[in-house]
């Protein structure tokens, strides 16, 4: 293996993903077109995200992480009383609209290079767990 970054983001996990995107109107060139784009409570979701991301790409100087990618992704939403310490988690948001969004973020801050470089997932699920929060590691894979 390669360099690697790794750690646990403390935050309620969003329920909102990607999929959460608006259409709208614009003119361009005298005519209206049709668009989609990130609905304000993705773009909030996002915003609360980051600054946990930007600690995680700060912490290491190995970010971002270039070449082919492994990731490990455990996402742990509080039990509140209602479930038990690790059970999975089966409801919305879906597992992998949720990744989609993450790497998104975790690409923009600087984490990883380029999300489409994520070639193997190792351990990824969706639990119910106190302390609730995300922890991530990606590492950069000879093959």
């Amino acid at each position: 293996m390669g360099s690697a970054v790794q750690g646990f983001l403390p935050f309620v996990p969003p329920t909102v993903t990607h999929n959460d995107l608006e259409a709208y109107t614009f003119r361009r060139d005298g005519k209206m077109r049709a668009g989609i784009r990130k609905s304000d409570r993705l773009k909030a979701a996002e915003d609360m995200m980051r600054p946990y991301v930007r600690r995680l790409a700060e912490s290491s100087a190995c970010c971002p992480i270039r070449g082919k990618v492994a990731e490990t992704l455990k996402i742990c939403w509080p039990t509140g009383g209602e479930h038990e310490q690790g059970e999975f988690r089966d409801d919305e948001p879906d597992l992998d609209n949720w990744i989609k969004t993450f790497n998104d973020l975790c690409e923009s801050c600087g984490v990883i290079d380029d999300d489409r470089h994520v070639v193997r997932y190792k351990d990824i699920v969706k639990v119910w767990a106190d302390p609730a929060g995300v922890f991530v590691r990606f590492e950069e894979i000879a093959r």
